[in-house]
């Protein structure tokens, strides 16, 4: 079966691409005849793909025994293989594996997947992946610590005089109160010092 065919081309070198390829483990020849009107020469080759490689798994973030990471992080992983993939990201909840996330129809790429449970101040928590092609997978396991949790600090909801001092509150309606039965004019200032 002729593939391609190229005429009166000069000395050179050419390449041809062959995208018919069907399988793996597969021996294909192919054969060149070269002639310049006179003399032919034919030459034969051929060569066997590779077989099926299971996915590879790389790069996880968090690093793997990571410590120091805020709560519920996104865990990410770069996953590749030749084939379509599906990927499960795995939870461990201290006595079984649970299936957390599945993702399927992927190519090679990052994937990434929320770590919602993973909440408590320096514990250390432990998630997996699973890639396969439909005939070979792979599966890594990570570990990761989370940093300490601070709640957010805010003035909201407090008012002037929420962080007044008593004292202070009843010494001022005393002075208040001699000065006016004294007779007495008075201009009162009041600064909050929230340093």
């Amino acid at each position: 079966m002729e593939r391609h065919l190229d005429s009166g081309v000069p000395d050179g070198e050419y390449t041809f691409q062959f995208t018919q390829f069907s399988g793996y483990l597969t021996t294909y020849y192919w054969r060149i005849e070269l002639t310049d009107g006179t003399d032919t020469v034919v030459y034969i080759f051929h060569f066997t793909t590779l077989g099926n490689m299971a996915p590879t798994i790389a790069f996880p973030s968090p690093g793997n025994g990571s410590t120091g990471n805020s709560a519920s992080p996104t865990t990410s992983i770069t996953v590749g293989d030749l084939d379509v993939m599906t990927v499960d990201w795995l939870e461990w909840t201290g006595t079984a594996w649970i299936l957390a996330q599945r993702s399927g129809g992927l190519s090679s790429g990052t994937y990434d997947w929320i770590y919602l449970n993973a909440t408590i101040a320096n514990a250390t928590y432990y998630w997996a992946v699973n890639a396969t092609d439909g005939s070979l997978n792979t599966t890594r396991i990570y570990h990761f610590t989370i940093g300490s949790v601070s709640p957010p600090v805010t003035d909201e909801g407090l008012d002037w005089w929420e962080t007044i001092d008593l004292g202070m509150v009843w010494t001022l309606f005393l002075l208040i109160i001699v000065m006016i039965v004294a007779g007495l004019g008075a201009v009162i200032r009041y600064s909050r010092d929230v340093t």
